[in-house]
């Protein structure tokens, strides 16, 4: 048998999507007494605690014989409270990688164009391909995406266009007056999703969130997840937001139960965690002041960032760089998995953690 008889066109030449490099494969090639993690941007205050909480203090555990709501009712009122927005403007599904995968199940033909910065998250070129989808690659323009460059592109093939606000890898934000200029260049049959995976860490008042332009009446989808601000990563709880007939067409497609019981609780209750949500807010705002005074202190280039990682010009092959932060007990993003050989990516910390790695680099900056 010859796979490539059988697989559906285009997929073996598809990348597989790398995930950064977890504690415990850090721990089979390296001698450390400890691994720190700051490569996957992961919130450093753990999951919040009232969503741990209501797991502990509930009977889930004896009832995992039960399928869970499919529809997760109780999440879907959450958010249509906490933005004050109709429950047919949301789909839930299990983590914002998966909502992007719904988008192209439902909205990419074969031959579509879908307009794609680069670099960013990988999952918009691969669910672009597995549907047939031509990805249409804008680089970015010194660190921020090029919305001139993307339309430059339109074309009348063209179906989706994907933004990260802010762009993950590099940080940067739109401003509300170059996103008010974008769409009023753009025609009513093309649909924009917002990936706004690490809005909540947003600071900068130029910036007006997805939701604003969806009660616009534009042609929208915002992309949001749990993972970040709320630390619920291992749990996969993403959503998505959009006018009635978006949502009811990506709800077509979802999978059965897309979140477990256990996912959708600790989801509801999270939310209502304000206490933690500020914390974390102000965790990364801190170490974002720290890390930005530290390397000025040193030289070191950054780019000013809107999230809770940092884009960093070490003026070295970022393979060396990574390999030397890992033998020294820190996990990083190398960036030249996006083209940037110099840079690396690293996820603000706690301070312990965020003086750690400043130290770490004072070691390497003496080799």
């Amino acid at each position: 048998m010859k796979i490539e008889n059988l697989v559906r066109k285009g997929i073996l030449e598809i990348p597989p999507y790398i995930p950064g490099k977890s504690k415990e494969e850090a721990m089979k090639e390296v001698r450390a007494p400890k691994i720190i993690k700051m490569a996957s941007n992961e919130n450093p205050l753990g999951p919040s605690p009232l969503a741990v909480k209501a797991i502990n203090d509930s009977n889930l555990l004896n009832n995992l014989h039960i399928y869970p709501e499919g529809n997760s009712p109780m999440v879907v009122k959450e958010l249509s409270e906490i933005f004050n927005i109709p429950e047919t403007w949301i789909a839930v599904s299990n983590g914002a990688d998966n909502i992007i995968t719904l988008i192209g199940h439902s909205f990419i033909n074969e031959g579509d164009e879908v307009i794609i910065p680069f670099p960013s998250f990988a999952m918009y070129n691969i669910i672009t391909r597995i549907m047939g989808g031509v990805p249409i690659i804008v680089p970015l323009k010194d660190f921020h995406i090029d919305l001139e460059g993307m339309l430059n592109k339109v074309t009348k093939k063209t179906k989706l266009i994907f933004l990260c606000i802010p762009n993950n890898p590099t940080g940067t934000i739109i401003t509300e007056k170059k996103l008010n200029n974008f769409f009023d260049s753009l025609s009513d049959n093309i649909l924009v999703i917002i990936d706004e995976a690490y809005y909540d860490f947003i600071t900068d008042n130029n910036y007006k969130d997805a939701l604003h332009y969806i009660k616009e009446n534009r042609n929208v989808i915002a992309v949001r997840t749990l993972s970040k601000i709320l630390g619920l990563a291992g749990l996969r709880v993403g959503y998505a937001i959009a006018k009635d007939e978006i949502i009811d067409c990506l709800l077509r497609v979802r999978e059965p139960f897309p979140l477990t019981t256990i996912s959708q609780m600790a989801a509801v209750n999270g939310l209502r965690d304000k206490e933690f949500f500020e914390k974390s807010r102000q965790v990364v705002k801190e170490g974002k002041e720290y890390l930005y005074n530290e390397l000025t202190k040193r030289d070191i280039e950054y780019i000013p960032t809107q999230s809770n990682f940092i884009f960093i010009n070490m003026k070295k092959d970022s393979r060396v760089i990574f390999d030397e932060f890992l033998k020294n007990g820190i996990i990083i993003r190398p960036g030249y998995i996006w083209g940037y050989d110099h840079y690396i990516r690293v996820s603000i910390g706690t301070m312990e953690e965020n003086r750690f790695f400043i130290k770490t680099i004072d070691k390497l900056l003496e080799v």
